[in-house]
């Protein structure tokens, strides 16, 4: 499911970051495409000679530069939209989207900075009436680490009766006093 932004930016206006406060919410379906009017003195600006691009600095400091799905409407209606994809959800906090064109001599124009939010709707740790169970990554590495530790007794323990009778051997053996050992029961 795709949830549509829309955004208004003014070239002969100074640049400015978008304060949205937009919520986009990690680990769900619902994509966000931001969509920005571009107007140049209050008329939709031509964006024919722009190439569009996309990118979002998540909360961990990383950016997303890859992955948009792009749109730039034709015939000077000045609109450009970029659909974020799920890599920009990866961790709340504040994030920046952008949106930047270039003409063909590469020369970058920022059509829209927007800051949002990103939530979480629910997070990985589960709550049992009785106790807390970790995360579940914690989980799956604990019950990793029990497997673990499971194989390295069976392995431990094969060849096990073997160590065991000799270790009887070893301690059943006499000593006459004048130098003879003896091993086993029959002294």
């Amino acid at each position: 499911m795709v949830r549509t932004l829309d955004f208004v930016t003014d070239l002969s206006g100074p640049a400015k970051v978008i304060q949205s406060g937009h919520v986009m919410f990690y680990s769900t379906d619902l994509r966000d495409r931001f969509r920005v009017l571009v107007t140049q003195n209050g008329e939709p600006a031509s964006l024919a000679d722009q190439t569009i691009s996309g990118a979002v600095m998540r909360p961990d400091g990383e950016t997303v530069t890859s992955g948009f799905t792009i749109e730039k409407e034709t015939e000077g209606t000045g609109i450009a939209a970029i659909t974020l994809p799920s890599e920009c959800y990866a961790y709340p906090g504040t994030a920046y989207v952008v949106i930047q064109g270039s003409d063909s001599l590469g020369h970058p124009l920022t059509l829209l900075a927007a800051q949002v939010r990103v939530a979480r709707v629910t997070s990985d740790v589960i709550v049992d009436p009785g106790d807390v169970v970790p995360s579940v990554a914690e989980l799956l590495a604990q019950i990793e680490a029990c497997e673990d530790a499971t194989a390295a007794a069976v392995k431990f323990l094969d060849g096990a009766e073997d160590r065991i009778e000799a270790l009887e051997t070893i301690l059943t053996c006499t000593d006459d006093g004048y130098g003879n050992i003896t091993f086993g029961e029959g002294s």
